[in-house]
């Protein structure tokens, strides 16, 4: 959709277009290329579309799905990322042997995971050309990086070598000569790192990084900046205790806008490469933050374009003229969702047994009377380096107007209160978490707004593992809780998910010793689970490399065996949570009714057909 900044008219760009993501301007600005579903044979393919208007016009060819793009610097080629052609199927018997050696993959994988290769291509046709060596393969997906240098020479991408293919431990950014092919790591060699963003003259690499040597997941995320043809960086953003998985260059090079969950809130800073920071005043505004940069777009003048939510309002396109300007709203697809009656959310703080001050969000029902008792839900939000803050929430919102409170607990490992408190996780995966949410639980109960009768715990991810958790280690609180996607066996979660060894992270020792062993049991739900009573909704996509549904599959045993009422809903569909529409609003419709259903059903009452 192309938006007007002066009139805020917009104008549809592509129509029948499956899949469209990844809009890149050409360079001069005459045409936009895009990444879309090919109708023919449902690859993902590049293509190009005049803005004077006209037909798209298909650029790759590629026999596999092209996972990202850019434009090369003169805007005459495009390099983008996609497997090669798979090898010709094998004769005589041998083409019955489906057998593939298994590295770092997860669980889910049936062939040997494609390997991703950088690739050249004229724009106005020939044939693709491959750029990088055998020794490395690129990254895909959600983690990865894909950049060209400014001069033209070179593209920047994250990896891993080829010895340790899917180890994400082993990621790192590489720089290949577009000519050569010769390919380095960048600044030596910088681990598990996710983002990396060239300035626009080409001189500096800014990138994400743990303060600590190993660089842990789990610990607070700077933005480091090296020199493009230097070894060793420096973290410029350690002045602002809060964690940061990217960024966007200001187009003169000296300095970086960057965004992360921030207390109560999502906030925007404006980092030069020396000196202290300045947040950004946005009002009420909660930019879109995720694992990687906040959801911006800087201008060749500094002029900054920007989602953002407020807590009644969903999604909407918003304007800078510069950093110290007042935002604009360009965009008002969600009107009619903010005109409604909704909950009004605000933030909760209380002392943690550790002696921190934790934080989340309570969202009222609609007409809420304080001098009224309401039943209550937990929401917990996943990651567990995420947070709750003042953004629009479909889902408190849904709940909070069926008439009960919302509680959205930042319990330690929330990454939006300081290093300390992300990190206090580590080893003590549920037991510390678990106190924190039942502190702020108790801190809501003490102003007598809540049924006590009548409270509830869901959350899906690691919302899902604290809601096993809770129920196993407090059976007594529950009148119903909904786990969706939990990971409840550690052991399952780094042996068998997607990013694998990642999930080491959270603990000082790998569970092969009896003492590592014993620590990672004691903090997996399912080790707690014969104590639960409650009555629990398990929700889960078969496909879901993330989390892997044999874990719920083990929660829906544990409860099912002891006659504890448990309902079990698959999806047989990829990805962590729902991507389209229909099983979406099925996987709400269930939460929010399975809450309804059960506070009005005995707590021991079966599951109805």
């Amino acid at each position: 959709v192309l938006i007007s900044v002066e009139s805020a008219q917009t104008r549809d760009m592509t129509v029948d277009r499956p899949a469209v993501r990844q809009p890149r301007w050409s360079p001069n600005g005459d045409s936009i290329a895009f990444i879309a579903q090919d109708g023919a044979e449902g690859k993902s393919q590049v293509f190009a579309l005049p803005i004077s208007g006209g037909e798209a016009r298909r650029i790759t060819s590629s026999s596999t799905n092209v996972a990202a793009f850019e434009w090369s610097q003169n805007g005459k080629e495009v390099l983008y990322v996609a497997a090669a052609e798979p090898a010709a199927e094998p004769e005589g018997p041998e083409r019955h042997n489906k057998s593939f050696n298994v590295r770092h993959h997860d669980y889910l994988a049936t062939q040997a995971p494609p390997v991703l290769h950088v690739w050249r291509l004229p724009v106005s046709g020939g044939e693709a050309v491959r750029i990088n060596r055998d020794d490395v393969q690129v990254l895909g997906g959600q983690l990865s990086t894909f950049s060209v240098v400014p001069d033209g020479a070179s593209v920047v991408f994250s990896g891993f070598p080829a010895d340790h293919p899917g180890d994400y431990t082993q990621s790192e950014l590489y720089v290949l000569d577009i000519e050569t092919g010769e390919q380095r790591p960048f600044g030596g060699s910088q681990k598990k790192v996710l983002w990396g963003a060239l300035s626009p003259d080409g001189r500096n690499l800014a990138f994400s990084h743990a303060e600590d040597e190993d660089n842990s997941l789990y610990r607070t995320r700077h933005i480091a900046v090296g020199g493009f043809d230097t070894e060793g960086a420096e973290i410029i953003s350690k002045g602002i205790d809060r964690s940061f998985w990217g960024g966007a260059w200001m187009p003169d090079s000296n300095g970086i806008l960057i965004g992360a969950r921030d207390g109560s809130d999502s906030s925007i800073w404006y980092q030069p490469l020396t000196g202290d920071a300045t947040k950004l005043n946005l009002g009420n505004l909660q930019p879109a933050t995720t694992y990687g940069p906040v959801a911006l777009d800087v201008g060749d003048g500094g002029e900054i374009a920007f989602i953002a939510t407020t807590s009644q309002r969903p999604s909407e396109l918003y304007w800078l003229d510069s950093i110290n300007a007042q935002p604009r709203q360009l965009t008002n697809f969600n009107a009619s969702v903010a005109a409604m009656d909704l909950g009004v959310s605000e933030e909760i703080v209380w002392e943690t047994d550790n002696g921190f001050q934790a934080n989340g969000i309570v969202t009222y029902p609609p007409g809420f009377n304080p001098d009224e008792q309401y039943p209550l839900v937990l929401a917990i939000h996943g990651g567990p380096m995420s947070a709750s803050t003042l953004r629009f929430s479909d889902l408190h919102q849904l709940l909070a107007a069926r008439g009960f409170i919302v509680f959205a607990p930042n319990y330690r490992g929330s990454d939006n209160l300081g290093a300390e408190y992300q990190a206090a996780i580590i080893d003590d995966a549920g037991s510390g978490p678990g106190r924190d949410v039942m502190a702020g639980l108790e801190a809501i109960k003490a102003r007598g707004i809540v049924d006590e009768t009548r409270i509830g715990v869901t959350g899906w991810s690691y919302g899902g593992y604290m809601t096993a958790w809770l129920i196993g280690n407090y059976p007594d609180v529950w009148r119903a809780a909904m786990a969706g996607a939990p990971v409840t066996d550690y052991l399952d979660q780094y042996t068998m998910a997607d990013v694998n060894n990642l999930f080491g992270d959270g603990f000082n020792e790998l569970p092969w010793s009896p003492e590592g062993q014993a620590v990672w049991n004691e903090q997996s739900p399912i080790t707690h689970i014969y104590r639960a009573t409650t009555p629990t909704l398990i929700m889960s996509n078969t496909g879901d490399a993330r989390v892997p549904i044999t874990q719920s599959y083990k929660l829906y045993h544990a409860l099912n065996d002891r006659e504890v009422p448990v309902e079990f809903i698959a999806y047989p569909i990829p990805g962590h949570f729902p991507g389209d529409p229909v099983h979406e609003r099925d996987v709400l419709r269930r939460w929010v009714g399975w809450m309804d259903q059960r506070f009005e059903l005995a707590r021991d009452a079966p599951v109805p057909d």
